[in-house]
């Protein structure tokens, strides 16, 4: 709900819905949740997630609907996207697909140094787990805090128009994870994130209209950092579902 609230103009979705849909998530407990648990320091007694089972408590999925049927190419990797799609060499997460092959070329595998291997997005059609599923320890319960310790340079990143996992989700997650010897971040990450100007940006803004460019990197204060204890959460203000990521 709050992704929802904080997006609203971006969804467009009408008031009678979201006023019904913001009195379910607290009713269902899902507010005084994220409230609890977002807090910093973290508390001693961490809150329990609530049953999104229950009956009108799959808010995320009404939510996906209703979203669904204002702007029929919605995609919850990245909530900026309207129709048409946009075909993308990379395919996914753009919903209009493309060749999904980009990392099967044999050139940008050995620019990658990977020994040639058969890529497919998100492990190809069958199960990437065994028919069991994922059956490992949750990596904040075990592998991710001796991962920090082990190198104290550990980069979490997310984007915050991702609408499948969320921001919220991971500092969750963080405020809930042992490492260093405390629990979770003990102030909140509210710093900017600033990345450094390049001649380049100045070459396109004054460029003429209609001649391509193939520099894509901003600048200026483009999200979030903040870092305790060998542990770095940022988040990009206008990056999705492929940017978010785990950077030892």
């Amino acid at each position: 709900m709050p992704a929802l609230n904080h997006f609203s103009s971006v969804f467009g979705l009408n008031e009678t819905f979201t006023t019904d849909i913001n009195e379910k998530a607290e009713k269902c407990g899902f507010n005084k949740f994220l409230d609890t648990a977002l807090t910093y320091p973290p508390p001693k007694d961490f809150p329990i997630t609530p049953d999104y089972t229950k009956d009108g408590c799959d808010v995320w999925d009404q939510i996906l609907v209703a979203a669904t049927y204002i702007n029929p190419c919605f995609n919850m990797y990245h909530l900026t996207d309207f129709c048409p799609f946009l075909w993308d060499e990379m395919g996914f997460p753009s919903l209009a697909g493309g060749p999904n092959n980009y990392f099967n070329q044999s050139e940008v595998q050995k620019a990658l140094h990977v020994p040639p291997t058969n890529y497919a997005v998100c492990g190809g059609s069958g199960p990437i787990f065994g028919k069991e599923g994922d059956q490992s320890v949750p990596s904040a319960l075990g592998p991710l805090p001796r991962v920090i310790e082990a190198t104290n340079n550990v980069l979490i990143g997310h984007g915050w128009y991702d609408y499948l996992l969320f921001m919220n989700g991971s500092l969750v997650t963080i405020q809930n994870m042992t490492w260093n010897g405390a629990q979770g971040f003990q102030k909140p990450p509210t710093e900017p994130l600033f990345v450094p100007y390049t001649s380049a940006l100045d070459t396109i803004a004054n460029q003429e209209a209609g001649i391509p460019w193939n520099n894509n990197a901003g600048g200026g204060i483009l999200g979030t950092a903040h870092t305790e204890r060998g542990l770095t959460f940022s988040s990009v203000y206008g990056s999705g579902h492929g940017r978010s990521a785990l950077l030892p």
